[in-house]
């Protein structure tokens, strides 16, 4: 079994971290300068990981939040989905093709993102999200990350216009489906595209095809990889498909915040996390060190386009990357590698000259 740290090694956040607070490998404390990001998914629970929700001391903004399934209610998840199930990790949505019972699933993803150990374990040094104190807005737009109804297609569209108008920079989604008919979603990918906000999605798992919204090619696709920095076999998409992944991060055994911690007493999940779900989070958090290390002021400049800037970053995190551990008949065929937060950060911000607009969202088919 792997280190309960393993993920932020293999990612080497350090680095990145250390180059923004002038010294210190703890983000906790960084002034973000405006960078937030939308957390789109089934919700959250107030767990302790992050902070005093109820009490306005927590870097998870809820109130500025929507909740598209349950209208005008916050996007805390309700205590059970309407199955009353919920899953042992981020994959299991497979299992549950009537489209229900995935929740938790939103708690899960968001402490790994910027869940703050500290507050339950007594020590600065314990972390459970690549960020605590990252500022993230929730959003809650289904009971399950399998999408399959067109319902949820279009909340999602509607929790990413609301996440671009609303200053959010980066958007992570850590759901999915492998095939997409919704001009909704589509024009929203676009809109964010177009506005320069970086929308960070997940690959899938399971089957051979890399799912909508992370195929869309204005968004950074994001697959999975092992302990042993090898693809993870339950990701392990066919060679045409792999050319919608620009990366490939920590999706297996990761420590995460337990939904169910105030009926079972534990408050984690130690090390059995398991999906792309999970390795969609951890690129979101380079965006978020990536967007702060260059500042607003320095990134406008640069790309006065807003897709010039997602292209910047993708073209940052692809050069950044480091390669994985596998032979080489099983090597991307894109030649793409594995998520090294540290080495995107410190490439240099490519020659707007060199970078290409992507295909629209809207009318993707592939």
């Amino acid at each position: 079994m792997a280190t309960a740290s393993w993920n932020f090694m293999s990612a080497d956040i350090a680095g990145a971290v250390r180059r923004i607070t002038g010294g210190s490998a703890d983000p906790r404390g960084i002034d973000w300068r405006g960078v937030r990001v939308a957390h789109i998914d089934t919700g959250m629970r107030a767990h302790p990981v992050f902070g005093d929700i109820a009490g306005g001391l927590s870097w998870v903004k809820l109130s500025q939040g929507m909740n598209y399934v349950e209208t005008g209610k916050s996007a805390l998840e309700p205590p059970h989905s309407r199955s009353g199930q919920l899953p042992d990790d981020a994959m299991d949505w497979i299992s549950d093709l009537t489209a229900e019972g995935i929740d938790g699933h939103g708690t899960r993803t968001l402490s790994v993102l910027c869940g703050d150990g500290a507050y339950v374990r007594g020590t600065q040094k314990s972390r459970v999200g690549m960020l605590p104190g990252l500022p993230v807005v929730p959003y809650r737009v289904t009971d399950t990350v399998l999408l399959a109804q067109r319902t949820v297609l279009t909340n999602i569209g509607k929790a990413i216009r609301h996440a671009v108008d609303n200053d959010c920079k980066i958007i992570s989604m850590s759901l999915g489906f492998p095939i997409m008919r919704s001009t909704a979603l589509g024009a929203a990918v676009d809109y964010a595209y177009d506005a320069g906000v970086i929308v960070v999605a997940a690959g899938g798992q399971f089957i051979d095809k890399v799912t909508y919204p992370g195929k869309f090619s204005r968004t950074i696709g994001v697959g999975g990889h092992t302990p042993q920095r090898k693809i993870w076999h339950l990701a392990h998409y066919s060679k045409t498909m792999q050319r919608f992944i620009d990366v490939w991060a920590p999706s297996t055994e990761i420590v995460r915040a337990n939904p169910k911690w105030k009926s079972d007493g534990r408050l984690f999940d130690d090390e059995d996390g398991e999906g792309t779900s999970y390795g969609t989070v951890h690129v979101a958090a380079a965006a978020a060190l990536w967007l702060r290390h260059h500042g607003e002021n320095k990134l406008q400049a640069h790309y006065p386009k807003g897709w010039q800037r997602v292209e910047a970053f993708r073209h940052a995190l692809r050069a950044g990357s480091v390669p994985l551990v596998e032979k080489k008949s099983r090597q991307p065929a894109n030649g793409t590698g594995r998520l090294n937060i540290d080495g995107t950060q410190k490439k240099k911000l490519p020659a707007r000259a060199s970078l290409a607009i992507r295909p629209k969202a809207v009318g993707q088919v592939a």
